[in-house]
């Protein structure tokens, strides 16, 4: 049947909001990312030696990389913290016909999708002059086209109300694991 909801939610933050199941905000910042490489090689003379070489490359991350164990850290550093974090929200009461799906059964319905900021969606009034509407989603940053370690992106995804199959035990008006 279709598990569905009567609730709209909504991100505190960035103000989106949707009649879902689920709504989760994706936050990713732009990083320094330390990759290494071994290799094994014959030395003059006989035996071997493996030498270790590290590379440096920028990436969109969704948690914190941390630069201060990197092999090389200067020029390479990260923030401490990305500005705004990801964050999941689930609906309080979804329903399948007369009964109430619990967290775990909501939790293994995955079929989210993407839910664009539109145009028109004013920007929160603690963002306004630091972030802009961009893909979709929100860029906090100089410029989308050539992001700058610390940019971040928000973007956000919903479990509409769909139809599912459940195999549980019934109990009262709930299910349980069978």
């Amino acid at each position: 049947g279709k598990a569905d909801t009567d609730a709209t939610l909504t991100d505190s933050v960035f103000g989106v909001s949707s009649n879902a199941l689920k709504l989760k905000r994706v936050a990713e910042m732009y990083q320094w990312k330390e990759t290494s490489q071994s290799k094994t090689r014959k030395k003059v003379g006989g035996g071997t030696e493996t030498v270790k070489t590290y590379s440096y490359t920028k990436t969109w991350a969704d948690r914190p990389i941390n630069s201060t164990n990197f092999k090389k850290p200067t020029g390479h550093q990260n923030p401490q913290s990305i500005p705004y974090g990801s964050a999941d929200q689930i609906a309080e009461e979804v329903t399948l016909g007369a009964y109430v799906l619990s967290a775990s059964l909501l939790g293994k319905i995955q079929n989210s999708e993407s839910l664009p900021v539109g145009s028109d969606s004013p920007l929160p009034e603690q963002l306004e002059g630091k972030a802009k509407l961009y893909d979709g989603g929100f860029y906090i940053g100089a410029d989308p086209a050539s992001p700058q370690v610390s940019d971040t992106r928000i973007k956000f995804k919903v479990t509409k109300p769909t139809e599912v199959s459940v195999i549980a035990k019934q109990v009262d008006s709930t299910f349980e694991p069978y």
